[in-house]
């Protein structure tokens, strides 16, 4: 794909980005080392998009998005600043990407985002350790559940604290809680502005071998300030949701480490209660490193989504992943990703006043990525994603192929 000089180029927020990029030309002999503790990177991303919009095979993009073409190629310039600042036995690790995104056909989806992520990774003494951590970031929504082609600038903040505390040689007591604060700039999508609390208390059991056996339990709440106007009625997406269970983590101490969960989770709305939810949620990994070349990962969950652009619905995700990797040099690494899930959407708010039929969607996807790093400074990546979905409403399937080249220079 060739290299083309745009004409958006002198946009303000791409010239302050092309600034960095300048001022890091003469830093090239001082690149980053191993151990820095500050270190800066400029980033230009190009990707072709064969379905921006995830419109179905049966969608007239004409009609549906005003052009005669699901495609389009988009430029991501990026710059950012990453630390990792050790303090006696603290820690403090951040990160901040700054970022301008170009479409070359739908400019009006070109936006400005930002990913601040920090932490406090805490230690007193031999038995206490734990984090404190904030993030925020700015995006835009993705298009695969959302019908039309408006833009919607998707907000993201989070605030969480966790710790651990070693009773004696065996038992660990954890503890946690966490805010997340979602906003959405698409009025249409205001419905999904959302602001959820948890908590979690555990014990376990740790063996002189560093393996576990633990119980624990945890919390959440979610609060929407926005009612969802369905058909005629506006409706209180509030719920409570409390889970209790077991997890395990064992390691071989070579080649293979696996770690499982499972818990029996309650969600109650305090509108519309037969959306609630009674039901077992489970999660393993297991994790094969024959050599220092080779790594072959297997995830399997039963699990409500934690990642659902929709929070105002409850989404029960059943899926399998298989992700290989291979160093097959110093600097030269393979990997890819196979993924089928099942997605379930139980809390549908249109479901339960009978306005609509449940949903249920089956998506499969397969992903590789090359990644050479020439020098200590310079880091080049080459992807490829296939995703296909299948869905039992009008409209709700799709097939998007995206290839995907950048480059990463460090200073």
């Amino acid at each position: 794909m060739p290299v083309r000089l745009r004409a958006d180029a002198c946009r303000p927020s791409r010239l302050a980005l092309a600034c960095l990029a300048a001022l890091a030309l003469p830093a090239a002999p001082a690149a980053a080392q191993e151990g820095d503790r500050v270190s800066a990177f400029v980033e230009e991303r190009i990707a072709h998009d064969d379905n921006v919009f995830r419109l179905s095979s049966q969608a007239d993009p004409a009609t549906a998005i005003g052009s005669p073409s699901r495609a389009d190629t988009l430029f991501t310039t990026s710059a950012g600043l990453n630390l990792d600042l050790p303090v006696s036995r603290q820690r403090l690790v951040g990160a901040l990407t700054l970022s301008h995104t170009h479409y070359q056909r739908f400019s009006r989806l070109d936006f400005d985002g930002h990913d601040l992520r920090t932490a406090w990774l805490w230690q007193a003494g031999d038995r206490a350790r734990g984090e404190l951590g904030y993030s925020d970031v700015e995006t835009l929504a993705s298009f695969a559940n959302v019908a039309g082609s408006v833009p919607d600038r998707l907000g993201l903040r989070q605030a969480w604290a966790n710790g651990a505390l070693m009773l004696g040689p065996y038992w660990r007591l954890k503890g946690g809680a966490s805010r997340l604060e979602q906003s959405n700039s698409d009025p249409a999508r205001r419905a999904n502005d959302a602001e959820i609390t948890g908590a979690s208390a555990g014990l376990d059991f740790v063996s002189r071998a560093g393996n576990s056996l633990g119980a624990g339990v945890r919390a959440e709440e979610g609060r929407f300030p926005h009612a969802q106007l369905v058909g005629a009625t506006l409706v209180d997406n509030a719920y409570q949701q409390a889970a209790a269970g077991l997890s395990a983590e064992w390691s071989s101490g070579g080649a293979t480490r696996l770690r499982a969960r499972a818990e029996q989770l309650a969600r109650r709305y305090e509108q519309l209660p037969q959306r609630d939810f009674d039901g077992m949620v489970a999660r393993g990994e297991a994790e094969w490193r024959p050599g220092a070349k080779l790594s072959l990962a297997l995830v399997a969950q039963r699990d409500l989504s934690p990642y659902e652009y929709f929070r105002s619905s409850l989404v029960l995700v059943e899926g399998v992943a298989l992700r290989p990797a291979l160093r097959l040099s110093e600097k030269l690494e393979l990997s890819a990703s196979l993924d089928y899930a099942r997605r379930d959407y139980r809390g549908d708010p249109a479901q339960a006043l009978g306005l609509a039929g449940a949903r249920i969607e089956h998506v499969r996807g397969a992903s590789a990525q090359l990644a050479w790093r020439p020098a200590r400074s310079l880091a080049l990546q080459l992807s490829a994603l296939h995703e296909q979905r299948k869905a039992n409403v009008p409209l709700g399937d799709y097939v998007v192929n995206v290839v995907a080249v950048s480059g990463r220079f460090t200073f």
